[in-house]
């Protein structure tokens, strides 16, 4: 539990200095309204939906809907969290990149389950690529297929 919030605080702390660094680069205030759904985010700890921070804290914080979401957006101009694509009739969901600039996800078609992983030769693969009239920032691989446990249910 402790360690937990831990991380939860580094990765405010990290999220919050880039967010300021942003903002001051664009100009732009650091409301009050911004940190606290930062801060709410940092402590959720796994991917999360727009709709999911509106129905969280939107009523108890005063915050409104459009606020959430130009935030979010914000965010993710920041490079402090990416928008994954969404999953079948699922809504899109959102996931912290704050130090990371690169995702390589494993989605289960069938159960749905969700395996994140760090892969250092395509991330070198595809740095070290160089495509014409086109300068990668970040990437995220995503790879569809049958968890373990579904391909042994498969088989009986």
């Amino acid at each position: 539990m402790l360690q937990t919030l831990l991380m939860a605080n580094e990765l405010y702390i990290r999220s919050e200095e880039l967010l300021t660094a942003y903002l001051r680069e664009h100009r732009m205030r650091c409301t009050q309204e911004r940190l606290i759904i930062l801060h709410y985010i940092c402590g959720i700890g796994r991917h999360f939906t727009a709709e999911s921070i509106v129905r969280d804290i939107c009523e108890q914080e005063h915050i409104s809907n459009a606020t959430v979401y130009n935030n979010l957006a914000l965010f993710c101009d920041a490079n402090i969290l990416r928008i994954l694509p969404p999953r079948q009739q699922q809504r899109a969901e959102y996931e912290f990149t704050t130090g990371e600039r690169h995702s390589l996800r494993f989605i289960c078609t069938r159960c749905g389950r969700e395996v994140d992983m760090k892969n250092k030769a395509i991330e070198v693969l595809l740095r070290d690529r160089h495509f014409s009239n086109f300068e990668m920032e970040n990437f995220t691989l995503t790879v569809y297929g049958h968890c373990k446990t579904c391909r042994h249910k498969k088989k009986k």
